[in-house]
């Protein structure tokens, strides 16, 4: 499990987990933004600065890697996407479509909880 920011730093692993033919599910949690960065940013009194991250189509790129790739939207899509996982012959990434506002309650006064 990676965020879309850390998956962009590592996403040339996934040729590795290829060549190895390692059955791998990576999960890369896509909201758009170094959403942490920003948040610290704003408690100390900045504007979001470089902390937006271009779209990338994660499937397709997972696909150029010889990967699998699947995005979803909603539990029930994850819970499709991951059936049959143990028969899986190569690396499996879901691009999980999350939204971050949820982390605004977590990140309180520029200290993450």
């Amino acid at each position: 499990m990676i965020g879309d920011g850390g998956f962009a730093v590592t996403a040339t692993e996934l040729r590795t987990a290829v060549a190895r033919r390692l059955r791998l599910t990576v999960m890369v949690f896509c909201d758009g933004s170094l959403n942490r960065i920003e948040l610290k940013q704003r408690a100390l009194g900045y504007g979001g600065t470089a902390t937006r991250l271009d779209d990338i189509d994660l499937v397709a790129l997972a696909g150029a890697m010889g990967c699998d790739g699947v995005r979803v939207t909603s539990a029930a899509e994850l819970e499709k996407a991951t059936t049959g996982l143990a028969t899986r012959t190569g690396p499996l990434l879901v691009e999980a479509c999350i939204d971050p506002a949820q982390y605004e309650a977590q990140f309180q006064g520029g200290v993450a909880y």
